[in-house]
């Protein structure tokens, strides 16, 4: 099995997404974010040294980095962005999110911060410190 080398992998995320604004652009250069938003999807890879084969290079994406510790942040502000993109997004839209899951949390986090009005409503009842709440 041959060696991959790190410097041929390309990160995934918000460089493949469309731009709304030349903030972002200004952000991925100087890597100073105007907002927390500008940070998900710029996460570190780590090679593994110990747990790879001889002559194999094992690298791991570490996406608790996110702002929200999940690779969901991706998902929700690629959704996010996609819906501004098409013009099915805008600031009188409200958008309503059937889950309390991670990408719930990641699209609550971006709406807070852009400004979208977000109602979750999650098909099962969710168990908080031993009481169910809905």
């Amino acid at each position: 099995m041959g060696s991959i080398q790190a410097h041929n992998f390309k990160p995934i995320g918000l460089s493949q997404m469309p731009l709304i604004d030349s903030a972002n652009r200004i952000e991925r250069v100087t890597g100073v974010h105007s907002s927390i938003i500008g940070t998900i999807g710029h996460t570190p890879m780590v090679r593994l040294r110990n747990l790879a084969p001889e002559g194999a290079t094992v690298l791991v994406k570490c996406e608790f980095f996110n702002p929200m510790a999940s690779v969901k942040d991706r998902i929700g502000w690629a959704m996010i962005q996609a819906g501004v993109a098409a013009g099915e997004v805008n600031p009188k839209t409200h958008i309503i999110e059937p889950t309390s899951g991670n990408t719930g949390i990641a699209l609550a986090f971006i709406c807070a911060r852009e400004g979208y009005r977000l109602t979750r409503n999650p098909s099962q009842p969710i168990k908080r410190i031993g009481r169910v709440v809905r």
